[in-house]
């Protein structure tokens, strides 16, 4: 539950402080931009470091997970055994 709903959590929570943090001058924070052209990211290079950059290690972990879980399956739960113990004779 940590996974699935705290990762999303805090890159929301970066997005959004990163967005509001007071724009200087001569400062190279890469923000978000949201909402000043459209409803979404401004540019390529954000919509990259803050959606599709997240997104696909998520989405990489997801896959690893799932391969966990079918492994374990497979070779654990669903494993027949051809040779039964002297209790089960």
């Amino acid at each position: 539950m940590a996974y699935a709903w705290g990762v999303p959590l805090i890159l929301t929570a970066v997005a959004l402080i990163m967005d509001r943090i007071p724009k200087t001058e001569g400062d190279n924070i890469l923000r978000p931009r949201f909402g000043e052209v459209r409803c979404w990211f401004v540019d390529d290079l954000a919509i990259l470091a803050y959606f599709f950059g997240p997104v696909g290690v998520l989405l990489v972990i997801n896959i690893l997970l799932f391969l966990s879980t079918a492994r374990q399956l497979t070779c654990g739960l669903w494993k027949h055994d051809d040779v039964k113990s002297t209790s089960e004779r």
